[in-house]
């Protein structure tokens, strides 16, 4: 790698940086769930240049991830669809609790074709993190189909991991009704 390609690289990985610091700080003053969801989605999706995204929550009552929010292809279309936990790349992930990155998700014998295909999205790359608060899975992120048709890299995967870890605190901030007290803290002086 030459020295051009090597400084475009360590400012791209800055600019990711720089844009998660942005968005993990808003997302811990983020009570609405629904909302949550759509910026995590959406902040995960830009700092992977990804074309599609989803986010599924686990739902003890039918023992299965749900998507909740999802970002193009399908969109609305795959919202509150179910996927079972011993399904697919997403069960997979949310079972290990352990990131899985897929260079070509339709040759993958993991990939549940089911969701995606319904709605005729064809998906290339993936990258899946798992939604955790301390040890308990709460549900996966998705990326998918890097506008570049590369591969996602070890840094994102790194990067993607440490955003969901952030992101499952918030959801669980959001479902309590709580923030964490540097953010309920007023600015004058007691």
């Amino acid at each position: 790698m030459n020295d051009t390609a090597e400084y475009a690289a360590l400012s791209a990985r800055i600019a990711a940086l720089e844009t998660l610091l942005r968005v993990t700080s808003e997302l811990t003053a983020e009570l609405d769930h629904e909302a949550l969801l759509t910026k995590i989605l959406r902040a995960a999706m830009q700092v992977t240049d990804s074309g599609a995204g989803s986010l599924l929550l686990y739902d003890a009552a039918v023992k299965a991830l749900v998507f909740r929010v999802v970002v193009g292809g399908g969109g609305d279309a795959l919202k509150g669809t179910a996927v079972p936990v011993t399904q697919g790349i997403a069960g997979q992930v949310f079972s290990e609790q352990r990131a899985v990155q897929v260079d070509d998700a339709e040759t993958d014998a993991r990939y549940f074709r089911a969701p995606a295909g319904s709605v005729g999205l064809q998906i290339r790359q993936l990258l899946a993190v798992p939604l955790t608060v301390k040890r308990r899975a709460l549900g996966v992120l998705e990326v998918m189909n890097k506008r570049t048709g590369e591969s996602y890299s070890a840094d994102e995967v790194e990067l993607l991991t440490a955003f969901a870890a952030q992101s499952a605190i918030a959801l669980e901030n959001a479902r309590a009704g709580t923030r964490p007290d540097s953010c309920r803290r007023s600015g004058g002086a007691s």
